[in-house]
């Protein structure tokens, strides 16, 4: 940042450890969270301006149709209608990604996708059915699935936010968000994207799978590695 306040982020680790010593970076992923306030105003340029210094390609995946789940719970609706608000919640954050995108130093190539779209890749539905096998069978994987669907809940409810279904469905909704989510994890790492960068901790169940915990999760999964990434206020004056 020049002048005035703003945001800057930082790398604060990397999952797993032992893949330590990255500096210059072929290709990442950042996953978009719809509603997150780190993809919003300065501190989604403080990310960008981070990625642009440290990636030469980035994909940048707002989730249309995982966030459906996120809905359902909030508002109590069909999957159908869930699906239809995430994608009027989209159309607003990629056009701020898009309006972001344009001010930056040209030094990265940015790629814009959407969930709809690589829901259809031939790795999505086999690498779904290999989790959704591996979350009834393996014990310690449905805990730490469970760990993190039950965190998001307890989170939801203890800061009022909104919500409209038991506890219960609740739960079982982000479990299914949750296994979702890896599975479109999978696709960009097929796809080229090894990496992924994103600004908040990283899920125990991914950090499991990267450091060689589970052997029959996805093998993109298994190769993936995780930057964390802090976001941080930032004053001039401060700096001055």
């Amino acid at each position: 940042m020049n002048s005035g306040f703003g945001h800057v982020a930082t790398l604060a680790e990397i999952i797993p450890s032992s893949r330590s010593g990255l500096e210059n970076i072929p290709a990442a992923y950042i996953g978009v969270s719809i509603g997150n306030p780190n993809f919003g105003g300065s501190r989604l340029r403080a990310l960008l301006e981070w990625v642009s210094g440290h990636v030469a390609s980035c994909c940048l995946l707002v989730g249309i149709e995982v966030s459906r789940w996120t809905f359902m719970i909030e508002r109590g609706v069909s999957e159908a209608e869930a699906v239809a608000i995430a994608a009027r919640h989209a159309r607003r954050q990629l056009a701020d990604l898009r309006r972001s995108i344009a001010t930056l130093p040209h030094s990265t190539v940015f790629r814009i996708t959407t969930d709809t779209e690589l829901r259809s890749h031939e790795r999505f539905a086999p690498a779904l059915d290999n989790l959704r096998k591996l979350s009834r069978k393996n014990e310690r994987f449905a805990q730490l699935v469970e760990l993190s669907a039950r965190e998001y809940c307890e989170r939801r409810f203890t800061r009022g936010r909104p919500i409209a279904v038991t506890f219960e469905t609740a739960l079982e909704l982000s479990r299914q968000f949750i296994l979702e989510e890896l599975a479109i994890f999978s696709v960009l790492v097929a796809l080229g994207f090894p990496i992924e960068i994103y600004p908040g901790p990283e899920l125990p169940v991914l950090a499991a799978i990267a450091n060689g915990e589970f052997l029959g999760a996805p093998v993109e999964l298994q190769t993936r590695t995780n930057l964390v990434i802090d976001i941080v206020p930032y004053s001039a004056e401060e700096a001055a």
